[in-house]
């Protein structure tokens, strides 16, 4: 009698799944409690609790998840790969070549717990060589396997500036695992602008421009990124690659401030030109690009601090800015840059010149 008690209390706590209704639902809570009672009815109370909680750890060890054995599994699968990931950091390329032949799938398969591939590593380890080599005999979709933080090869060539390695992968992979994000939003792009490296940019962009739009979790483009780095030539490049319509609102009114603050004063003109909105937009600091003006006295000297002559030749200063900004084309920014200087070379004159420019306009739109 007591057995069967069990039987049904342990038959009716197996788990429910999606598809059952709510008919059976009640239907099996009637009879759980139908069991109870009989158990209560039969047995003394002290033994009714010992009972009911020793058929609940069976039934729970019986439905529990495998995560134990999956972890054992885990563990054994990337043992196997022990010798291999440390011929690849070490770099040795027999040993590698020889692990690969017995087994060809291995360079498409993550095998570390951090969930790398061997580019990863190798990339991670700076072996030019080995990373050409594996590249060569991977699949495409391998090399954008991403790592437990969402990061690919590419990602980590990148952060470490190496540009070579960025120079292959780039070369190698699809123009749209150029775009793909580590968990905190980062395209490699975002990495490279992080670093101020102009020729890894150059590297990517050419090959897929959109990467200039794609922002992080916080909403950062990669020309705020390098901007916030003091890479003004960088920032530069990248501000003419950015639409204009991504440099609105809170983004818009973010580089603007940066712009200010890091003195690249081209770039806070031609935004404040195109959109006088954002002489007042605020930042997601609450600033705005005329409150870091205001707050950055000591960058602008004043006009009564130039002597006669200089304040001659600042009166014959003619800079087309319109120009300067109005082609989007790499070859055209390039060829403007000339040694690597994106503005021109003019000193007191001119930054005192843009100061009272990004004054007029912002209070012309904004009468106080």
């Amino acid at each position: 009698m007591a057995q069967d008690h069990l039987n049904i209390v342990e038959l009716t706590t197996e788990p429910h799944k999606q598809e059952d209704d709510e008919a059976v639902s009640k239907d099996e809570n009637k009879k759980n409690f139908m069991a109870l009672q009989a158990i209560q009815n039969s047995r003394r109370p002290d033994t009714v609790l010992i009972e009911i909680e020793a058929i609940h750890s069976a039934n729970i060890a019986r439905n529990m998840p495998n995560n134990i054995n999956t972890g054992r599994e885990n563990n054994r699968h990337f043992d196997q790969y022990k010798s291999f990931v440390k011929d690849v950091q070490l770099g040795f390329w027999p040993d590698v070549q020889s692990f690969i032949s017995k087994y060809p799938n291995a360079v498409n398969e993550k095998i570390t717990d951090q969930g790398k591939t061997a580019l990863h590593i190798a990339v991670d380890a700076r072996h030019d060589s080995i990373v050409k080599k594996l590249g060569d005999q991977m699949s495409i979709e391998s090399l954008a396997i991403q790592d437990n933080d969402s990061r690919t090869a590419l990602h980590i060539a990148a952060a470490v500036g190496h540009e070579d390695i960025v120079e292959v992968l780039v070369h190698k992979m699809w123009t749209e695992s150029l775009e793909i994000q580590d968990k905190n939003g980062w395209t490699a792009l975002a990495e490279t602008a992080f670093a101020g490296n102009y020729r890894m940019a150059k590297c990517m962009l050419t090959k897929n421009m959109h990467l200039a739009s794609i922002g992080d979790m916080d909403g950062r483009l990669p020309v705020v990124l390098a901007i916030e780095g003091g890479y003004k030539k960088l920032a530069c490049y990248l501000y003419t690659l950015t639409p204009r319509e991504d440099l609105k609102g809170i983004c818009g009114a973010t580089l603007c401030t940066k712009a200010i603050y890091t003195r690249t004063l081209a770039i806070a003109l031609n935004l404040l030109r195109n959109d006088m909105h954002l002489a007042l937009a605020l930042n997601k600091e609450k600033v705005s690009p005329l409150y870091a003006l205001a707050s950055t006295p000591n960058a602008f000297p004043s006009e009564n601090q130039l002597v006669f002559w200089k304040r001659w030749i600042y009166s014959r200063i003619r800079i087309d800015w319109e120009d300067m900004f109005r082609s989007k084309k790499i070859e055209e920014v390039e060829r403007r840059q000339g040694s690597g200087m994106f503005l021109p070379k003019i000193s007191l004159p001119y930054v005192w010149v843009v100061k009272m420019r990004i004054v007029i306009l912002a209070t012309s739109f904004f009468p106080l």
